[in-house]
């Protein structure tokens, strides 16, 4: 999907020549009629964010919008706190991250972006919504989505009703990133193999009559499978 993005242009502030020349690049990027995008699992973030700023350093593409799922461990003995995984030049929004339950996400938004976070009424254990102003009366809703492995059939219900509320927002683009650990779905064959109303079933029909797809074209996990 091409976004053409409204917001002003924002200076890296490098001072070596070769920095000077990928920040013009950088800043010819944000006229590109696309918003570039990097979404991960991260299974703790903490011990990962220096990788992270690597990445986002090196990249040919600065991404935009960064999303994280996991951000922390599974088993931790100390809270994480926001300024920890605080990057430069994005704003930070953040989910679970000082509390004991969940997971923790994460959405970074560079600065050069206009983005306020969206409030639904839905009681799904984890999720980020955000909006993020376009050209004219476009808007882009960007939303970051965790489902744990062990989640209970009711918060599989919420999700759904999570999804069907998304869909009905009035936003003229929408972007779900995450991780749904449903790991029987084959993507490409749709339904066919999935025990008919099976949490799975109900999952893929839900994301089918909201008319989402999956635009990822390449296998994400290590498995080499569309699990994710």
């Amino acid at each position: 999907v091409k976004l053409e993005v409204s917001g002003k242009r924002s200076s890296l502030g490098q001072k070596n020549q070769k920095n000077k020349e990928r920040r013009v690049r950088q800043e010819d990027q944000y006229l590109k009629p696309y918003i570039p995008c990097m979404y991960t699992n991260a299974d703790s973030l903490r011990n990962k964010i220096n990788e992270l700023k690597l990445m986002i350093t090196n990249a040919e593409e600065l991404p935009m919008i960064i999303a994280v799922t996991e951000a922390k461990p599974k088993s931790f003995r100390f809270n994480l706190s926001d300024s920890e995984l605080q990057l430069n030049n994005y704003e930070m929004f953040s989910l679970n991250l000082s509390e004991r339950q969940g997971r923790g996400l994460i959405i970074y938004v560079h600065n050069s972006l206009k983005a306020v976070q969206v409030s639904v009424k839905s009681s799904f254990s984890e999720y980020i919504l955000l909006e993020v102003n376009l050209v004219g009366d476009n808007s882009l809703l960007f939303g970051c989505v965790y489902r744990s492995p062990t989640s209970n059939v009711e918060n599989n219900k919420l999700l759904l009703d999570l999804f069907k509320t998304i869909h009905n927002l009035p936003h003229s683009h929408k972007v779900l990133v995450g991780d749904f650990n449903y790991g029987s779905i084959q993507w490409k064959a749709g339904n066919i193999g999935l025990q008919p109303e099976s949490d799975e079933d109900l999952f893929l029909s839900c994301t089918q009559d909201c008319f989402f797809f999956l635009s990822t074209c390449f296998y994400t996990h290590q498995s080499k499978s569309w699990t994710k």
